[in-house]
Order: structure tokens, then C-alpha cells, then sequence
């Protein structure tokens, strides 16, 4: 993936609680020629599916729900905001910057997201990482027979893409071969 990732300035982690925007926000914002946003919203099951319209609903839900900060329009700040400055805890874990790669306050990160998503030069994108969720050779194989729940996630993820592209912003789907 790091071909993918390339190296943002900075990313958040906004990870936990049903008020997050992405569970990650990638931020490129030094080349004033080539400035992007990225969110990227997870899906792991713990017990692999392969097609799993159900996770894919949750991570598609999740993504479009959130494409109004994507919106050069919105004036709102993500709901998660207060916590950017707060370690992350989860499952015994803990990780003491949610702000990562460079150390910013929550008020400067915010500010130049900002300006990234009001930019109309800048490039806006939603990653969904389906891993054991989706498996793309297994949804190809299940289409092919016509299965009822693989025609379903399909749907689900092209109204997804439709959706992320009102805000001029484009979709990457990243799972399984």
C-alpha cells in the first residue's frame, strides 16, 4: 500500500466512536500544485467473508455519511475534532498522537484541511480498506453465478462511488485478490 500512500504531510487518526469522519484522513498539502485529502474508512471482520454485503453496508454507510466534509461548502468541524488532540485508546492499546508523521495542534491540522478540501485544483478521495471483507476474485466468481448477496455489495458500492462523487471526489476500493 505505501505506493498508494506516497507521503502525506500529516494524517489523523479519527478512529473510534460513531461520530468519526475516517477512521484515517491523509493530508498532502506542501505542493500547492498537488494537494489531496484522502479518507479511509476500515472493515475488518474476524472471521473472513469474501463478499460480505452486510461489511460492505457499514464501510459504504460510513463513507457517505461523511463525504459532507469533503464539501468545499461545509463549514462545520468534524465532531471528532476535540479528541485529535487526545491518545487513542482501544482493546488495551494506545497510541499518544492521533496526529501523526508531523506533530500539529488539532487547530493548524484543521486549518489546512480546510484549505485542501476548498481548493478546487486539490484532489479529494475515499479509500474504502475492505481486506477479509471483500475478496475481488470471489465477488467476480459470485456475480457469475448470480449470487443474490454479491449483486448486493456491488450495488452498494456503486451507489457509494455515485455518492463520493457529488463532492468532486473519487473512489478506491482496496481488498482482498
Amino acid at each position: 500500500l505505501s505506493g498508494h500512500f506516497g507521503k502525506p504531510d500529516f494524517m489523523i487518526c479519527d478512529d473510534l466512536g460513531i461520530t468519526e469522519i475516517a477512521d484515517f484522513i491523509l493530508v498532502y498539502d506542501k505542493d500547492p500544485l498537488n494537494q489531496k485529502i484522502v479518507f479511509i474508512h476500515a472493515k475488518h471482520l474476524s472471521k473472513p467473508k469474501l463478499y460480505a454485503a452486510t461489511g460492505i453496508q457499514d464501510v459504504c454507510a460510513q463513507a457517505t455519511k461523511n463525504i459532507r466534509y469533503l464539501n468545499p461548502y461545509n463549514i462545520i468541524k468534524p465532531p471528532n475534532y476535540s479528541r485529535w488532540d487526545l491518545p487513542w485508546k482501544a482493546n488495551g492499546l494506545e497510541v499518544s498522537d492521533r496526529i501523526r508523521i508531523k506533530k500539529l495542534t488539532k487547530e493548524i491540522a484543521w486549518e489546512r484541511m480546510e484549505k485542501v478540501i476548498k481548493n478546487p485544483l486539490s484532489g479529494k478521495e475515499v479509500w474504502l480498506m475492505l481486506g477479509q471483507t471483500l475478496s475481488r476474485k470471489r465477488l467476480i466468481r459470485e456475480l457469475g453465478e448470480n449470487t443474490y448477496e454479491a449483486i448486493q455489495a456491488v450495488i452498494l458500492l456503486n451507489g457509494t462511488a455515485q455518492n463520493v462523487g457529488t463532492v468532486n471526489s473519487k473512489l478506491k476500493i482496496f481488498c482482498s485478490e
